[in-house]
């Protein structure tokens, strides 16, 4: 079965390699990816801005009598982010980030600085020629405090190792195997001395349920089909060692562009729920539900003929909590937003363009 990534911004996770039972290795924690999402912005958004000449902008809050600039964004000719800046709410910088990319606009490395530019941490990657992530690491104060090695044929993944301290000893490896399908057939995590940690095992029924339970096993079951209006749907249902289930549904339309995502408690009924604009991949709407279904959060977006947010409007418990209200400039960038609380102004951002 062909295998999507989603990338989902408010799905958040643990990232350190050697203190998780995760399926692939990790050296960034959630903190870093949320001031690193920048670098990894759509290719179409970066035509876009490299079509219109920006070379960056900067954004100011006004907070009642208090205004003051809240990030600064630089790109480069070809709409990469380059540099990223934010401040905290007295004005002062919060984060000092740049970027470098490879001419496939793959990321090459993060830089993490100080308010003075001053090197604090660097993540750096490689890649093979088909674009794979061969390598990552994590330089802090000049010294390496981790590292990730991953093998492939062509566009799988065979095995990874996680280094720790610049030690040359691998402190976890994972193996991968496959089916002659090239469908997923295991995933197994092993410790420096060999001896297995955790294991995620791809081994289900037809129609896509546990078999049975495994200490230390998240079992893994797919399968797919085609609902009522023509639409691809792949189910798939992860049974901790204990056989408690947990259930994520892709929906894909006839064009095979990602449409929906929901995901369920370990009762099936549903947690989120994502939709997406077939147009541009963007979220339309997402919503949250407590254990006995029950929504609990949901934020709609709206759009023009050109694809902008012109607003939005988030509820809890299906009350209007707060809004927003989105002005573009005559090149489609957003040039300035109004955000509201209980229908009472709350704050308003300027944004203003620079250009090569």
């Amino acid at each position: 079965m062909r295998k999507q990534i989603i990338f989902i911004a408010f799905i958040f996770f643990a990232f350190h390699a050697n203190a998780q039972k995760s399926e692939y290795p990790f050296i960034r924690n959630a903190k870093w990816g949320y001031y690193t999402y920048m670098a990894f912005e759509p290719l179409q958004k970066k035509n876009k801005i490299s079509k219109a000449g920006i070379s960056g902008y900067s954004k100011t809050t006004i907070d009642g009598k208090k205004e003051f600039v809240s990030a600064k964004v630089g790109y480069d000719k070809k709409g990469n982010c380059i540099t990223y800046m934010n401040s905290k709410n007295n004005g002062k910088l919060k984060n000092n980030l740049a970027y470098q990319y490879a001419a496939n606009y793959m990321v090459l490395s993060t830089i993490f600085m100080d308010s003075k530019g001053k090197e604090v941490k660097i993540i750096s990657n490689k890649y093979d020629d088909r674009g794979n992530r061969i390598e990552e690491i994590l330089i802090k104060k000049g010294k390496q405090k981790a590292k990730t090695i991953s093998k492939f044929d062509s566009t799988r993944v065979l095995e990874s190792y996680y280094y720790k301290n610049g030690k040359p000893d691998f402190k976890r490896k994972w193996v991968y195997t496959y089916y002659p399908d090239k469908s997923k057939k295991s995933s197994v995590i092993y410790n420096a001395n060999g001896k297995i940690i955790y294991t995620w095992n791809y081994e289900c029924k037809p129609e896509g349920e546990l078999i049975s339970k495994h200490k230390d096993t998240t079992l893994v079951c797919e399968k797919e089909e085609i609902d009522t209006s023509g639409n691809k749907v792949i189910i798939t249902r992860k049974f901790n060692e204990k056989g408690k289930p947990y259930k994520i549904v892709y929906t894909y339309n006839k064009d095979d562009k990602l449409i929906q995502i929901a995901t369920y408690h370990d009762n099936d009924l549903l947690s989120y729920k994502y939709k997406y604009r077939k147009e541009t991949g963007d979220i339309e709407e997402f919503a949250y539900y407590n254990h006995k279904g029950k929504e609990t959060y949901r934020n709609i977006n709206n759009y023009d003929e050109n694809n902008n947010v012109t607003g939005s409007k988030s509820y809890r418990k299906r009350k209007l909590i707060s809004s927003t209200e989105n002005q573009y400039n005559a090149s489609n960038f957003l040039a300035s937003m109004k955000y509201f609380e209980k229908g009472k102004l709350k704050n308003s951002y300027m944004y203003e363009y620079t250009y090569f």
